[in-house]
């Protein structure tokens, strides 16, 4: 019984862990994950694309068990020949991705 009841306890405080940390990397990391986002965003894309940072968000547990993120206020304007061409814009995009592969 002792063992029974060791195992659940060992079990509920790792849960209570795991959902702790989901709940509060997002937003202890969240500058690190809009620099690496930009970053790959001019490294990857032939595009100028801006987003309302305040409107940024990341979250684990939205659509567990993939990451989630969301963009708020973007536009994704043309560059050289298409630099006056607006090629997409909106209130929100959001994007799931499997965490295990960031």
């Amino acid at each position: 019984m002792k063992l029974l009841r060791g195992v659940l306890i060992t079990f509920a405080v790792v849960f209570l862990m795991f959902f702790i940390s989901a709940l509060t990397l997002p937003y202890l990391f969240k500058s690190r994950i809009v620099a690496m986002i930009d970053r790959e965003i001019q490294q990857n894309v032939n595009a100028k694309i801006t987003y309302n940072k305040q409107k940024f968000s990341v979250n684990f547990l939205s659509s567990f068990p993939l990451l989630s993120i969301n963009f708020g206020d973007y536009v994704v304007i043309g560059k050289d020949t298409f630099a006056s061409d607006t090629l997409a814009y909106g209130q929100s995009i959001g994007i799931s991705i499997s965490y295990l592969g960031v």
